[in-house]
């Protein structure tokens, strides 16, 4: 029976007069360009205060994206199936033959060296204008970063694609951890030779309206044959597609 407006007031004015108790002055209260900003959330009877760290741009704008892929890959939804896919970066491999833009396997590598996937935003974090805050805080994030040899492919049969992954690679700083390479997927096999020579493959296969249903049905066929090929046993595959029932028939 209440609206956020209805929380918001009150609240906006229990800080302004919690400051002006223990600060002595009226807080000033800009409602376009704010440095702090707070958040309050009421869920059936409890009410959850929260100091915004982020600002008003998602944390999913990595800022590394200077090639922009046509249907581009949310980089959170990539690396939470990164990390789904349970790959051990220092023992495995990982693949993704429809690299696209090369999201997957950026934070794949932003990840396995402990690189921190903000640090290429253009836009300022709210905690950087917080009283607390001091500047230290990246170099403690360099200080921690990891240098180890992985083996992260990243292959597409756009050679646009894969030119344009590299470009977002470079400007992320880890273009050469990544094997950047142009195939068709009916000939991926050839790359690789050895047969049950991967350990984990995290993709985005094609879908939508510019691709007509048998061509998919074709992409997703030749997929799973491969990957039958190349996976190793105790490999495993995380891929996200709204064609499920193309999901369901080929990769049984």
């Amino acid at each position: 029976d209440f609206r956020s407006i209805d929380i918001g007031k009150p609240a906006g004015q229990a800080v302004i007069d919690r400051i002006r108790e223990t600060r002595g002055y009226k807080q000033e209260v800009n409602l376009e360009e704010p440095d702090v900003i707070f958040k309050v959330v009421v869920s059936d009877q409890k009410c959850s205060v929260y100091l915004d760290t982020t600002g008003k741009k998602s944390l999913h704008r990595r800022g590394y994206r200077i090639w922009r892929h046509p249907s581009p890959l949310n980089p959170i939804i990539a690396y939470s199936m990164i990390r789904w896919s349970g790959w051990n970066p220092e023992k495995e491999n990982l693949l993704d033959p429809f690299c696209g833009g090369g999201t997957i396997p950026i934070e794949a590598v932003l990840w396995a060296l402990n690189i921190p996937p903000g640090k290429f935003r253009k836009m300022e974090f709210a905690f950087r204008k917080l009283p607390f805050f001091e500047e230290s805080w990246m170099e403690e994030f360099e200080s921690s970063q990891k240098d180890i040899d992985l083996e992260v492919y990243c292959t597409d049969r756009s050679l646009s694609c894969v030119r344009g992954a590299e470009s977002n690679a470079r400007y992320a700083g880890v273009l050469n951890k990544i094997r950047f390479s142009r195939y068709d997927l009916e000939w991926i096999d050839i790359k690789f030779k050895e047969e049950k020579s991967i350990d984990r493959v995290v993709t985005d296969p094609p879908y939508g309206i510019r691709w007509k249903e048998r061509d998919l049905k074709k992409i997703y066929r030749n997929f799973f044959w491969q990957m039958e090929y190349l996976l190793k046993d105790s490999g495993r595959i995380v891929l996200i597609s709204p064609k499920r029932r193309f999901v369901e028939e080929y990769s049984m």
